[in-house]
């Protein structure tokens, strides 16, 4: 495999790798009992006027709806069970908030957006719920926010250091490339040189050989002379 196979290798696998790396999953921390609330941003053109959905991840990878937002408003909200969803067109902010938190509760979530049959994924939540209460006195929102900076703190962390590792590797493979290439180079330049030089004193030689005075006897010519001035007296 050559260089430039190498590195198409590379940037294929950089550009699978850090799209997954980036849809990280944000994980969302609340008591047992109490309200948690998730907030979801999306793009204020594209997704404006998309149907919002909240979901939850079964066994199987299926996301199985649990609430959706209603449609063509801009700050409308609906409720099924425990669980309400609003959606704040100005702000460009879906809000789910989990009232009474219970241990069925707990899983993987999703925020998503659907238009004309065309889903997306906005966010991925984990929902963890805690039986222990934690120290001091801390709001609900405080506790969303240390769980999505925690969360997003050590995904920005991983995908930094994957990144730098992917730059040195590609670096490394470009200064073997250019090693190899300037190789390359040199050898065919070599060998051209040589098969040159070779060429030139071959034809040389065989010019020589062709200048050279044929200084050997005429025996043919001789004999042949030696008939023709013998007399026919046999005749």
């Amino acid at each position: 495999m050559d260089v430039c196979s190498w590195l198409i290798c590379i940037f294929t696998f950089l550009g699978f790798s850090v799209p997954c790396l980036a849809n990280n999953i944000t994980v969302y921390s609340g008591q047992l009992g109490e309200t948690l609330t998730i907030v979801c941003p999306y793009r204020y053109r594209a997704d404006r006027w998309a149907r919002k959905l909240w979901c939850k991840e079964d066994e199987v990878g299926s996301c199985q709806a649990v609430v959706s937002a209603p449609r063509y408003s801009l700050s409308g909200s609906k409720t099924s069970g425990s669980t309400t969803i609003s959606d704040n067109a100005y702000e460009s902010m879906v809000t789910v908030n989990i009232t009474n938190l219970q241990k069925d509760d707990a899983g993987v979530y999703q925020c998503r957006t659907a238009i004309f049959g065309d889903v997306a994924i906005l966010q991925k939540i984990r929902v963890l719920v805690l039986e222990e209460n934690l120290p001091g006195n801390v709001s609900p929102l405080d506790k969303v926010q240390y769980s999505i900076s925690g969360s997003q703190s050590d995904n920005q962390l991983y995908l930094m250091i994957f990144i730098l590792g992917s730059s040195l590797l590609l670096c490394k493979v470009l200064v073997m490339g250019l090693v190899y290439s300037w190789w390359k180079i040199q050898t065919e330049r070599v060998k051209h040189e040589s098969f040159t030089f070779l060429s030139a004193e071959q034809l040389l030689r065989t010019e020589d050989r062709h200048e050279e005075p044929d200084s050997g006897p005429h025996y043919i010519n001789y004999v042949y002379r030696g008939h023709l001035e013998q007399p026919h007296w046999q005749e």
